[in-house]
């Protein structure tokens, strides 16, 4: 592994996807910051961190042939090592639809991937993180938390990423190695409200539903209060929580 650490950047996603354009990048290269101004996560939304507070990081990850349709395996399995690397300082971690992490119900990070497609196939994704270790202040973002307020004890940003390091290198692997169907399982298994009533919210109306699972696309499979299975992508659908 290759790793470029910054103390400030606007943007560690575009520092990488600007460098893979100049030259050719080892397999696995990570950019850490410091401090990032100009973080972006879902929905378009900003990331907000406070500087040598948290962990904010991107992965380049080259892939041979992986198509188009299976984007979502990279979604799933970094989601799963983010929680397995949560999991060895706490408890109450869970995976909320697509990739963001919660600890006792409020967010504590989340995901963003990028990716380059040649023809009908992936060639490479930049695999955006970042996760509140320290940070205490979340001005008017109630549903927010870091790792530090969860346990109560100040925790290393850099002791996290020694532990997130090989579990995302497993994991990113297991992408191309493992069938569908394992890296569903264990996803659904990790994800928040699975199988239990949950509010959500389609075009400002508000209904409880229960999730079934996701599919090979990513979809949200929710069963509505009729008890009829329905799928939405991000931009649909809101969890109230």
């Amino acid at each position: 592994m290759k790793l470029i650490h910054l103390d400030k950047i606007n943007s560690t996603n575009d520092y990488l996807k600007a460098l893979v354009l100049k030259q050719k990048l080892e397999d696995f290269t990570v950019v850490k910051a410091d401090f990032q101004e100009a973080g972006k996560g879902q929905r378009g939304n900003k990331w907000l961190s406070e500087p040598r507070e948290n962990l904010t990081m991107s992965l380049y990850k080259e892939f041979e042939s992986l198509p188009i349709v299976d984007q979502f395996r990279i979604s799933m399995q970094t989601a799963i090592a983010l929680y397995k690397a949560l999991a060895t300082f706490t408890d109450q971690v869970a995976i909320k639809w697509p990739n963001d992490l919660l600890l006792g119900g409020k967010k504590v990070g989340g995901v963003l991937i990028e990716t380059s497609v040649k023809g009908s196939c992936i060639n490479w994704a930049v695999i955006g993180i970042g996760i509140n270790i320290n940070q205490t202040n979340f001005k008017n973002l109630p549903n927010a938390t870091s790792l530090s307020l969860h346990t109560s004890n100040k925790e290393s940003p850099e002791c996290f990423f020694n532990v997130l390091i090989p579990l995302l290198k497993k994991h990113i692997e297991n992408v191309v190695l493992l069938p569908y169907e394992t890296l569903r399982k264990e996803y659904e298994s990790l994800l928040f409200g699975y199988l239990k009533p949950l509010k959500f919210e389609v075009k400002e109306v508000s209904f409880t539903g229960i999730i079934q699972g996701v599919t090979p696309l990513g979809a949200l499979i929710v069963k509505n209060e009729a008890a009829v299975l329905q799928e939405f992508t991000l931009k649909e659908i809101r969890m109230v929580i």
